[in-house]
């Protein structure tokens, strides 16, 4: 015959491992979260950018920090991969809308420090001759 003394220690036992594989799940998570480096942008209007990046397969990538300032934007994007059997990397483009016109201003990758190229064109041309 169980008491009630004896149901307890269980259910404690049971939310302590229900703690732990949430945080074990949540560490797993957050060290597939990485930083991504932006390799163009285009104006798409006075507020509008659109950010080009390199991305593999099963990963969400997404701008993580829009930081505008008098004389530069810095940009960071962030891209959360599925461990997930693939190849290959995938060209994507994300919209960004700033606060204020782009202007003259500079884009900043946050990841790199580097000031990222400025395009008119589209993928794959978007480094060719007289697009930039």
């Amino acid at each position: 015959m169980r008491t009630g003394r004896q149901t307890r220690p269980r259910r404690r036992r049971l939310w302590v491992a229900l703690g732990v594989v949430l945080v074990l799940a949540l560490v797993s998570i957050r060290s597939l979260d990485r930083p991504t480096s932006i390799d163009y942008y285009r104006v798409v209007g006075d507020r509008t950018l659109v950010i080009g990046v390199v991305s593999g397969p099963g990963t969400w990538t997404r701008p993580t920090t829009i930081d505008e300032a008098a004389d530069k934007v810095t940009l960071e994007v962030s891209s959360l991969t599925a461990p997930l059997p693939g190849y290959g990397d995938d060209a994507i483009e994300i919209t960004v809308t700033l606060h204020e016109p782009i202007g003259s201003r500079p884009v900043v990758d946050a990841h790199s420090g580097q000031v990222v190229p400025r395009t008119r064109c589209l993928p794959p041309a978007f480094l060719a001759p007289g697009c930039t």
